[in-house]
């Protein structure tokens, strides 16, 4: 038996007609039965083409007892019980009888986790998935550290991860410095940057800064915006810097119209569809923003004169939304996110079973759970959730693509380059499936490609 090869993926199981409980589950609800036809299961390669499929379970037939932390009432008690079919899912996956999961509703709050966290060590739980939001892991994460028990949160707070708190959720450093990099490497040596204000605009920024230094870019223009739609149109204006454009626009027209004369005429009429003069800055401009937000904010760009055929427009992986493919301004813009694939399959299969379409982190809980009940495999129970196997270097593969645990509680992923198209999203630079650096990768690809360096 191979353990390294078991931390080192994922069984990506197709479902028996058993319910969840037949594997003794400690659980809410059973996964709908679902019959199997001619379909094995499924077992993920590794890159030394070690297969998972080897492993058996431990001879030794103990319990082991999984916490959960989700807000299963209050106002995210969809997400979280979304969440909690996904975990139920996976465990059912595993076919191990030994796992028990004992769900906690954190009613979201840090006080609600923080009870949460002393009814599941009182359970005798080995490791805790969840909670949802930063707050609640802060609630709970002291608690489960005196009686030293290793978190896998949901959260993307970078803030609270660390000394056994690990934050699983997608962050937008990683993705703001793939599409950067991307871009860059296609040609684009000035950014500029449209971002809101906050915790995950300071990290964007951030990301953003260190990115453009590493690579030599620059940044030519920045402007921050409040989260509302009525108070875009200024931040925009700045960023466009339209009043000086539309200044030098109407003086030139004020002096061709005085020269009064035909070739000052033939210029006038190349400017009747023109209202300014001169250009922006910058050649792409980063939008980390996403739903109605960013279907506000979209066309207020080619309004104030910044027009997508002449500025590429740049996203993270709020941009994973077909709804998008329906607003003119981002046809044909790029953003990094975790792969489509995957969560499309994981998609289609939730709602299969459970008659709904899930959440995006919904994927997200079927991963950490399946990667919980995969270390539980090891036959050496101080060792199932320690450290080291946790933060394997060499990673897991799962629904959301590849990613590993650093030893500060951090994730890191692999992460695709995708574009908005009219007929859908289109992935244009694959994610990696190792973890083999990134920028060398992408140097080497498009050199391979031969693919030209401007626009």
């Amino acid at each position: 038996m191979k353990i390294k090869t078991a931390i080192t993926c994922f069984l990506v199981l197709i479902l028996s007609a058993c319910g969840a409980e037949d594997f003794g589950l400690d659980i809410s609800r059973e996964v709908p039965q679902q019959q199997i036809a001619n379909e094995l299961p499924q077992t993920v390669e590794t890159a030394d083409n070690d297969r998972t499929d080897e492993l058996t379970l431990p001879e030794q037939i103990d319990e082991i007892k999984i916490g959960l932390i989700l807000p299963l009432s209050g106002e995210a008690a969809d997400t979280g019980n979304a969440l909690l079919d996904a975990v139920t899912l996976a465990m059912a996956d595993l076919k191990d009888p030994r796992l028990h999961l004992f769900p906690a509703d954190s009613l979201g709050t840090p006080e609600g986790a923080a009870a949460a966290a002393r009814k599941l060590i009182g359970h005798g739980v080995s490791i805790v998935i969840g909670p949802l939001f930063s707050q609640s892991v802060e609630g709970a994460a002291p608690i489960l550290r005196q009686a030293n028990i290793k978190l896998l949160s949901f959260s993307n707070n970078q803030t609270i991860a660390g000394d056994g708190t690990y934050i699983t959720g997608f962050t937008p450093d990683q993705e703001v410095d793939r599409i950067i990099r991307y871009a860059h490497d296609q040609g684009y040596d000035k950014f500029a940057a449209l971002i809101p204000e906050g915790a995950y605009g300071d990290e964007v920024l951030e990301s953003l800064s260190n990115t453009v230094l590493d690579s030599n870019s620059m940044i030519t223009g920045l402007e921050t915006y409040v989260q509302d739609a009525d108070l875009i149109n200024e931040p925009a204006r700045r960023l466009a810097d339209y009043d000086r454009r539309r200044k030098a626009y109407l003086d030139e027209v004020n002096y061709l119209e005085s020269l009064d004369d035909d070739l000052a005429d033939q210029i006038l009429g190349d400017y009747k569809n023109r209202e300014t003069l001169g250009g922006v800055s910058f050649e792409a401009l980063l939008l980390p923003e996403g739903g109605a937000l960013l279907k506000s904010l979209a066309p207020v760009l080619p309004f104030y004169e910044i027009h997508p055929e002449n500025i590429k427009f740049l996203g993270t992986g709020l941009w994973d939304d077909l709804s998008l493919t329906r607003e003119p301004p981002l046809m044909n813009g790029w953003f990094a996110s975790i792969p489509r694939e995957g969560l499309i399959r994981f998609s289609n299969r939730f709602e299969e079973l459970f008659g709904y379409i899930p959440p995006r982190i919904a994927a997200l809980g079927y991963d950490v759970a399946a990667l919980v009940g995969v270390m539980a495999r090891d036959p050496r129970p101080s060792y199932r959730f320690s450290r080291s196997q946790i933060e394997n270097p060499n990673g897991y593969q799962g629904f959301t693509g590849v990613f590993r645990f650093t030893e500060n509680g951090l994730t890191e992923r692999q992460l695709a380059v995708m574009m908005i198209t009219e007929n859908g999203i289109e992935t244009i630079d694959p994610a990696l499936t190792t973890f083999e650096p990134l920028r060398q990768y992408v140097s080497q690809n498009r050199i391979q490609q031969g693919q030209p360096g401007g626009r």
